[in-house]
């Protein structure tokens, strides 16, 4: 699947950044027996409002959360993104539809997507 992201604020360190593990998407479930992933740099993205991003959804990638300290009208990270994948796959993931509509919030709490909407 691949994952299209339009950044709505900005993307810092105090606000929260993705942070993506390059080289990760060439191995779904990475076996640090045989993957040296430790070698793996993390790339971090500075991002501005409007930005796009695109990634693969095996890319092993994060938000930590925002460390605090905004400033006047910075706000914590905020994303919209669109997926797109195969019809098999959303017809897979019907049944667990309540599971998968449910997002995380910058701070780590679990939301659903009604009340993300409200943020």
């Amino acid at each position: 699947m691949v994952l299209v992201g339009v950044q709505l604020e900005r993307g810092s360190v105090r606000g929260g950044q993705m942070h993506m593990t390059a080289g990760s998407h060439v191995v779904t479930t990475p076996d640090p027996a045989v993957v040296a992933v430790d070698d793996w740099p993390i790339v971090v993205l500075d991002t501005e409002p409007g930005d796009c991003t695109v990634h693969y959804s095996h890319t092993l990638h994060g938000a930590p959360p925002p460390t605090g300290g905004l400033t006047g009208d910075e706000r914590a990270r905020r994303t919209v993104y669109a997926c797109f994948g195969p019809t098999s796959l959303f017809e897979a993931l019907e049944p667990l539809e309540d599971l998968v509509a449910v997002m995380q919030r910058s701070d780590g709490v679990t939301a659903t997507v009604d009340e993300k909407l409200r943020y």
